[in-house]
C-alpha cells in the first residue's frame, strides 16, 4: 500500500489523451529530456490515443506511461498530453 501511495505521489494512475499536431503522432522516448532527440525514440502514439501514467518528471513536463516510455506533456504552448476526466 505504501509503494502504491508513493507511485501516486510521483504521478502514477492518471490518464492522458494524445493531441498531436495536425494528422500526426507523439514520440515515445526511453528517457525524459530533450523532445527533439530522436536516437532514443522507441514508439509513436497516434493522435487520440489514451495512455496511463506511471510517473512524471521535470515538474510534470514529461510523463512516463504504459505506451512504452516517456513523452513530453506540453511544448511551445501546445499540450500534447491532455488529462482525461
Amino acid at each position: 500500500l505504501r509503494r502504491r501511495a508513493a507511485e501516486i505521489e510521483l504521478g502514477a494512475g492518471r490518464r492522458f489523451r494524445v493531441v498531436a499536431l495536425g494528422p500526426g503522432f507523439l514520440n515515445v522516448h526511453t528517457c525524459a529530456g530533450d523532445p527533439w532527440r530522436t536516437d532514443n525514440v522507441v514508439a509513436q502514439l497516434p493522435d487520440g490515443a489514451v495512455v496511463e501514467s506511471t510517473r512524471e518528471a521535470h515538474g510534470g513536463a514529461w510523463i512516463c506511461h504504459d505506451g512504452g516510455g516517456w513523452s513530453i506533456r506540453a511544448y511551445d504552448r501546445h499540450e500534447f498530453l491532455v488529462p482525461v476526466d
